[in-house]
């Protein structure tokens, strides 16, 4: 499935998932919400430190890799 095949909007059920996206707009500095085709750097303009936060997120989420 790529990008341009993918839903506009995804529905978001497991808890830990709707936690990350509740805390994306704080940690990242960019509002929602957010689609499944948004790029990080692209679309939200994400820089390396942005991408540094957002791996802390998913670690403190998720557990570490």
């Amino acid at each position: 499935m790529t990008a341009s095949t993918l839903p506009k909007r995804l529905t978001v059920s497991t808890p830990a998932a709707v936690r990350l996206l509740e805390r994306l707009p704080a940690v990242l500095g960019v509002p929602g919400p957010f689609t499944a085709g948004q790029r990080l750097e692209d679309d939200l303009g994400l820089d390396s430190l942005d991408l540094a936060q957002l791996r802390a997120l998913l670690e403190a989420e998720f557990g570490a890799p």
